[in-house]
């Protein structure tokens, strides 16, 4: 059990989301409090990812992973959303660095990539 045990209640709505209702009545001090770190963006997830699998994403070019991927995470069970708002996602730097670990990163990533973003990678350029 992590430092903000008892100050976050179980998800309500999804194994791994909140409802507005839960989110507002948390106590956001004291869990600020006890984080060391303060929450990464799921852009920036996508970026520590990417540079797990090797493949970073660059400023200015297509990106090898996308915050939809970590989305889709999300959905897996594999993170945690500690934002509010439905147009982006905040995670803690605790949960995503295990994910990078894993043996089968890439495989989830490429199961998660829309396919549309798969076909572009592999047309000739």
């Amino acid at each position: 059990m992590g430092p903000a045990h008892g100050l976050v209640p179980t998800p309500d709505v999804s194994p791994s989301q909140w409802s507005r209702a839960a989110v507002e009545a948390m106590d956001a001090d004291a869990i600020r409090a006890v984080m060391p770190t303060p929450p990464v963006s799921g852009g920036a997830a996508a970026d520590r990812i990417a540079t797990a699998l090797g493949t970073p994403n660059q400023i200015g070019e297509k990106a090898a992973v996308t915050a939809f991927v970590v989305r889709r995470f999300v959905d897996r069970g594999l993170l945690v959303d500690l934002s509010a708002t439905p147009d982006e996602t905040l995670h803690h730097p605790g949960q995503v660095d295990p994910v990078c670990r894993r043996t089968h990163l890439a495989e989830l990533v490429a199961a998660d990539t829309p396919l549309a973003a798969l076909a572009q990678q592999a047309a000739p350029a």
